[in-house]
C-alpha cells in the first residue's frame, strides 16, 4: 500500500494551509513509511507551491501590466484630443485675427463718416433752430386762442351754475311744502290709528263678554244635563242638533281673542 501525499491541488494540502494542527498530524508518517523517501515528497510538493506562487506572481505582473497600457493608451487618447482641440483653437485665433483686422478697416471707415454727418448734422441744427422759433411763434398763438376758449367756457359754467343754485332753491322749497304736508298727513293718520286701535280695543272687549256668556251658557247646560243624567241613570242625555256647533264656535272665539292682542 503506497502512502498518500498530498499535491498543492489536493485537498489535503488546502486543508493544511487553513488549519496547521490539522496538517501537522497528517504528514506524520507511520511506522511502514521510510524517513528519505517521506522528505522527497515534501521537497517536491514545496516546489510545487513555489512555482505556484511564481505563476500567481507573473499573472498579477500581466494584470498590471494590462492596467498601465490601458492607461497609457488613455493618456494617448487624451494627448490626441488636445492636439485636435488646439488646431480648433488655432483656426479660431486666425479666423478672429482676420475678423479684427476687417472690423478696425471698417471702424475706420466709420470714423470718417462720422466726421462728415458732424458737419452735416451742425449745418443742418441752424436749420432746426430757425424751424424751432417759427413753429413756438405758432404754437404761441394757438395757445392763446384755446385759453380764450377756456376763459369763454369757464363764463358759460359759471352762468350755469347760477341757473342751477336758483333750480335748486326751488326745489328745495317745494320740498320743504312737500315736508309739512307729510308732515300733516302723517298726524292725520296716527289719529285713525288711535281711533281704530280704540274701537278693536272695544271689539276685544265685547268678544271677551260674550265669549265669557257662551262659557256661562256651556257651564249650565253642563249642569243641566249632570242633573237629567243623575235623574235618568239608565238613559244617556239627549243632546240636541244645536250642540254639534259649541265646539266649532267655541273655536273661532278662542282664535278671535288670541289674533286681537291690542293694547292701549
Amino acid at each position: 500500500m503506497q502512502p498518500r501525499y498530498h499535491t498543492p491541488h489536493s485537498p489535503y494540502l488546502s486543508s493544511s494551509t487553513r488549519d496547521p494542527h490539522k496538517a501537522n498530524s497528517t504528514l506524520v508518517p507511520s511506522a511502514d513509511q521510510h524517513p528519505s523517501f517521506l522528505v522527497d515528497e515534501l521537497l517536491h510538493d514545496l516546489m510545487r507551491l513555489k512555482l505556484s506562487d511564481k505563476d500567481t506572481h507573473v499573472h498579477e505582473n500581466d494584470q498590471r501590466h494590462h492596467e498601465v497600457a490601458a492607461q497609457i493608451s488613455a493618456a494617448d487618447l487624451r494627448v490626441a484630443s488636445l492636439g485636435r482641440a488646439q488646431d480648433v483653437v488655432a483656426d479660431q485665433l486666425r479666423q478672429a485675427q482676420a475678423k479684427w483686422n476687417a472690423q478696425h478697416n471698417d471702424h475706420d471707415h466709420r470714423i470718417a463718416q462720422t466726421f462728415e454727418l458732424a458737419h452735416t448734422l451742425s449745418a443742418g441744427q441752424t436749420l432746426l433752430e430757425e424751424k424751432h422759433v417759427l413753429e413756438t411763434q405758432i404754437v404761441t398763438s394757438q395757445f392763446h386762442k384755446v385759453f380764450q376758449r377756456l376763459q369763454d367756457t369757464l363764463d358759460k359754467q359759471t352762468m350755469g351754475d347760477q341757473a342751477l343754485e336758483r333750480c335748486v332753491a326751488n326745489v328745495h322749497s317745494e320740498v320743504t311744502t312737500l315736508q309739512a304736508l307729510h308732515d300733516l298727513h302723517a298726524t292725520e293718520m296716527k289719529e285713525h290709528v288711535r281711533a281704530l286701535r280704540g274701537q278693536c280695543i272695544q271689539n276685544t272687549t265685547a268678544l271677551r263678554l260674550l265669549a265669557d256668556e257662551v262659557l256661562k251658557l256651556k257651564q249650565r247646560a253642563k249642569t243641566q244635563d249632570f242633573g237629567r243624567q243623575q235623574q235618568h241613570d239608565h238613559l244617556p242625555p239627549r243632546r240636541h242638533p244645536e250642540r254639534d256647533s259649541d265646539k266649532a264656535l267655541m273655536a273661532e272665539l278662542d282664535h278671535a281673542l288670541r289674533h286681537t292682542s291690542y293694547t292701549t
